[in-house]
């Protein structure tokens, strides 16, 4: 016998339900007047629904109940990877990074790509349910030609740039987006990331109070040169420890890489002159940026030396003033090996979009660069800054000695003492890499020396597991 199959609807659940407690108080009733005098009345049935029309005899609340969940139907979005490409101006918005008081850049977006329909309300809410990722967190004030976010996001929709856009304020836009692989990442699997800091040339100009005839001011060759000279100072890897927050020297995190940092040649935008240095590198600690554009302009202007920055990237702690936010931009996020990887990949085409770059130059002249030149013309935000830097007296602060410090004093005090004769020290203690840095009484932040230092770590673990030495471990007994 051929069964059929009867689809869920709202309307029937509560027919069903209105039905079973008809059968149950028609029961009962039967039985009690089996249990009185007389016979029953026979209950009368009504029939099943067609379609969705209301049935007669049901409970109102029951009705207007089902009416009202068959008027707005589910739909389901159907979600896949994808890749946007975005573009903002970082003014009166409090970072990228989504909060739970709101006011980011991810907020707005959040909100517009759910009134758009390309996600659901539990994804607005928890951006860990679609996998959310962003190539870079901007700060306060900070800005973007091109932003990368990857999302699980409905990408069957049509005009999907266009549907969002209507939603977005007029200071965010996205610009593009594609279909990406189901494991796609863009934090993780971008290999580079350019910034650019718009400046003015004042900020530049010799040490002392500033004042309105410094706003004239104007650099030569000879400026440039030596803006150039401490800007290459940061190429290679360094430790940036004093250049963010909440990380020591130890930390191997604190290690980054630059690319290329300099700075082009000086162009008049309203009267005041401007020069834009660039920089690019893997990847950036927070407030990094801007804290190496306050070191350079501090060097320029004479309130410290050029040795200061090898103090700064040395162990001990120093104060680094830290540039305003309103000329930083993030120009570029790259992918290298993603695009090498897909490259004979048509469902999968390169992430660049050289296509767009007259339309994001646009963008960036009208809605970045303008604002900067307006809002540091109208508020001299750099300009007032530029008088605290006389407030630092760029002098190293030594820190105080470790456990972990001491422990490797005492453990060369002991192989010292062992080649003369007494006891061996403990085998944790790392080796020299035999750099000129390594022989000084600093420590030493080469490459093999931060390999040694975690080979160290670890058999320092291990040693210490076994009581400080292995006479003293007991054997565990062989089954």
């Amino acid at each position: 016998m051929a069964s059929s199959f009867t689809p869920y609807s709202p309307a029937g659940a509560a027919y069903s339900s209105m039905m079973r407690r008809d059968l149950a108080s028609t029961s009962t009733a039967m039985d009690t007047d089996r249990a009185g005098s007389g016979p029953a009345a026979p209950s009368t049935l009504q029939a099943a629904p067609v379609g969705l029309q209301a049935v007669p005899g049901m409970v109102d609340g029951l009705a207007g109940e089902a009416a009202q969940a068959v008027e707005v139907p589910f739909k389901r979005v159907r979600k896949k990877m994808a890749i946007l490409l975005m573009s903002y101006s970082g003014t009166g918005f409090n970072g990228m990074q989504i909060q739970p008081d709101g006011g980011t850049i991810e907020n707005a977006l959040l909100d517009a790509l759910f009134a758009a329909g390309m996600i659901t309300e539990e994804n607005n809410k928890k951006i860990q349910t679609m996998n959310f990722q962003r190539c870079a967190r901007t700060d306060k004030g900070v800005h973007a030609a091109r932003q990368v976010v990857s999302l699980k996001m409905a990408v069957d929709e049509p005009d999907i740039v266009a549907r969002v856009n209507a939603q977005l304020p007029a200071q965010i836009r996205i610009m593009a987006y594609m279909r990406a692989p189901r494991s796609f990442n863009a934090k993780n699997q971008c290999t580079g990331r350019r910034y650019q800091y718009l400046a003015p040339s004042y900020a530049f100009c010799p040490k002392g109070p500033l004042t309105e005839a410094d706003l004239s001011f104007r650099i030569d060759e000879e400026k440039l040169a030596l803006i150039n000279t401490v800007l290459g100072g940061f190429v290679g890897t360094r430790n940036y420890h004093n250049f963010t927050s909440k990380k020591t020297a130890e930390d191997p995190s604190a290690m980054r890489y630059i690319v290329s940092f300099e700075c082009n040649g000086p162009v008049v935008i309203d009267g005041v002159e401007f020069v834009k240095m660039t920089v690019c590198g893997q990847s950036f600690l927070l407030h990094m940026i801007r804290k190496m554009v306050g070191l350079t302009m501090a060097i320029v202007r004479g309130y410290a030396t050029v040795d200061v920055m090898e103090t700064a990237f040395g162990p001990a702690k120093l104060d680094v003033p830290r540039a305003p936010g309103l000329g930083l931009l993030l120009d570029a996020c790259f992918f290298d090996v993603y695009n090498r990887k897909y490259k004979n990949d048509k469902d999968h085409p390169p992430i660049g979009w050289p296509e767009l770059d007259p339309a994001i130059d646009a963008f960036k002249h009208e809605n970045i660069f303008s604002e900067m030149v307006k809002t540091e013309v109208s508020e001299r935000i750099i300009f007032s800054w530029l008088d605290t830097i006389s407030c630092h007296t760029f002098e190293a602060h030594a820190l105080p000695p470790s456990a972990d410090d001491d422990e490797s004093a005492q453990g060369s005090a002991a192989a010292a003492g062992g080649a003369a004769g007494a006891a061996p020290g403990p085998r944790w203690v790392r080796s020299r890499c035999y750099s000129t840095a390594c022989t000084s009484d600093g420590r030493c932040y080469s490459t093999m020396c931060q390999q040694l230092d975690q080979i160290a770590s670890r058999k320092r673990k291990k040693y210490n597991q076994r009581g400080f030495g292995a006479q003293h471990h007991r054997k565990r007994p062989k089954r």
